[in-house]
């Protein structure tokens, strides 16, 4: 696999994680169970943590680099 495809596939991970990240926000305002607050306040920052991680890890920018 090139270093281009590669780094399409992290950015359709990140792409993924934000939908997820997305899904819990939906369902914090619709459906989420009074008192649920605090856990899914740890989900989403855990998963946007992740995904900062992943998107800015220096393997992305070694890629970067490569596909250039």
């Amino acid at each position: 696999m090139t270093a281009y495809q590669q780094l399409v596939e992290r950015i359709k991970e990140t792409g993924i994680l934000g939908s997820v990240q997305e899904l819990l926000g939906w369902d914090e305002e619709t459906m989420m169970p009074e008192g649920a607050t605090s856990l899914r306040a740890l989900e989403k920052g855990t998963l946007a943590a992740v995904t900062h991680k992943l998107a800015t890890s220096n393997e992305v920018g070694k890629l970067i680099q490569q596909a250039r």
